[in-house]
Formats: structure tokens, C-alpha cells, sequence
């Protein structure tokens, strides 16, 4: 049985996440603060941690620094889930050696996906001979020139989708803004993940987020309001990006 930490100083949040991870067969145990990281060495180490951004005394950020340099822990998979959704801040925390970023409310199946993704990739490298093998852009993170040929492959209306979604926007937003149904929505998402070759919405936020370059493509289209808080400008995927019919 896999074991998680998750760590909140919403309780009724904390518990939530903590009684959905059981249910799904994790072993869960959570913390509202994290000052203390010898805590994770009773019993079993986690196997993956879930924790906030905003807390007591400690920020997420810190206690995820803390980790990365903490003999027997460094290595774990660590998720943040907050209610922050600037993309300055999120990339911030990912730069910190964060493995996804989830924003606050967060479905139980993107949750769950997201679990399932980070702890199918980590037991992958840790254990190669006894895991299935993986395509290399599933192990290792994608180069810079890579990514941006994965996104040049997209059309505009799903780069319209991409440039919303980045900004925190769920399905029915994005229909909304867009003018089209949410089937639609989630048909182009589909797409999306299958052109970034991520496995959901988190992965493709933290993906993209991990590009100066396509979040600065990004905030140019006329669908992203103020990714950046730059005065928004033609479409960089009209000018040769992107490719395709909606």
C-alpha cells in the first residue's frame, strides 16, 4: 500500500482529501504544518506528499527545500494544492523541484489522476527492470525545443483553450469566454493533452509552466485576459504557432 502525507491547515479541506485518498486504498497520513520533517520518518517514508502553499510558520515552498535536501526523502514525489493561481507563483514553486502544481478546488479526479501519474512515474525510475517501460518523454521532462514543437502542433481554438485553462478557468468558463459548448471544451482539452503528451490538466499547466516561452505566447492571445498583466496583442499561434482548423 502506497503511502501519502498530505499537509493542510484547512481541516475540513485536509480531512476531505485524507478520506477520498483512503477510500481510493492509500495509506494517508496528514499534518496541518510540516515544521517538523522528522515526522515522515516514523514508521513507513511516504511514497508521495501533498501539501499547501500558505501555512504556519512554514510555507510549502520551504518544507518542499527542506525535503529536497533531506537524506531518504529528497527524492519523493511532491504535489502542491493551492488556492494561488498566478502563473508567476506557480512557476516559482515548480522551479523549487515541485512535480505538479493543483489549484484549489480541485475535482477528486484530477486529484486522483494526479497521484496515480506522479507515483506510476516515480516507481518507474526507481525500479525500471520491474515497472512497464515508459516512452522517454514520460520518464524525463521534455527539452525546451521539444515542448514548443508539441505545441506548435496544436490549432488556434486550442490554443485558446490552453491560454484559458492556464489561468485557473475550468470547463464551463472556458465555454463561456469562448462561445462554445462545454463538450467542445473538454474534445479540444482532449487533444491538448494528447499534443503536450500529458496526462491531465495539472499535467498540462505545469508543463507549459515550466516554458517562459509558451507562457509568453500564451499571453498574447486574445483569449488570455491578463496571463501575465501584459496589454494582449495578435495571436502568436495566428503568425505561424499553430496549425490546423478548429
Amino acid at each position: 500500500m502506497m503511502k501519502i502525507v498530505v499537509v493542510d491547515d484547512d481541516e475540513l479541506f485536509r480531512r476531505a482529501v485524507t478520506d477520498y485518498l483512503s477510500l481510493e486504498g492509500f495509506e494517508v497520513d496528514s499534518y496541518p504544518h510540516l515544521l517538523d520533517l522528522s515526522v515522515l520518518s516514523k514508521g513507513r517514508l511516504p511514497d508521495l506528499i501533498i501539501c499547501d502553499v500558505i501555512l504556519p510558520g512554514c510555507s510549502g515552498v520551504e518544507i518542499l527545500k527542506r525535503i529536497r535536501t533531506t537524506p531518504g526523502i529528497s527524492d519523493v514525489p511532491f504535489i502542491f494544492l493551492s488556492a494561488r493561481v498566478e502563473p508567476s507563483f506557480q512557476r516559482e514553486a515548480m522551479n523549487m523541484g515541485g512535480d505538479d502544481y493543483l489549484t484549489k478546488p480541485v475535482s477528486a479526479e484530477n486529484l486522483l489522476n494526479a497521484v496515480r501519474a506522479r507515483l506510476s512515474r516515480h516507481e518507474s525510475r526507481r525500479n525500471p527492470v520491474l515497472t512497464a517501460p515508459l516512452p522517454e518523454s514520460r520518464i524525463t521532462p521534455a527539452s525546451s525545443s521539444e515542448l514548443i514543437n508539441r505545441f506548435e502542433r496544436l490549432t488556434p481554438r486550442e490554443c485558446d483553450v490552453l491560454a484559458l485553462l492556464i489561468q485557473g478557468f475550468g470547463n464551463h468558463q472556458i465555454a463561456q469566454k469562448l462561445f462554445i459548448s462545454e463538450s467542445t471544451v473538454k474534445r479540444h482539452l482532449l487533444q491538448v493533452f494528447v499534443k503536450l503528451d500529458v496526462e491531465s490538466r495539472a499535467m498540462a499547466i505545469a508543463t507549459v509552466l515550466r516554458s517562459p516561452i509558451l507562457v509568453e505566447r500564451l499571453s498574447k492571445l486574445p483569449a488570455a485576459s491578463a496571463l501575465n498583466g501584459n496589454a494582449l496583442v495578435n495571436s502568436e499561434c495566428a503568425k505561424g504557432g499553430c496549425s490546423g482548423n478548429i
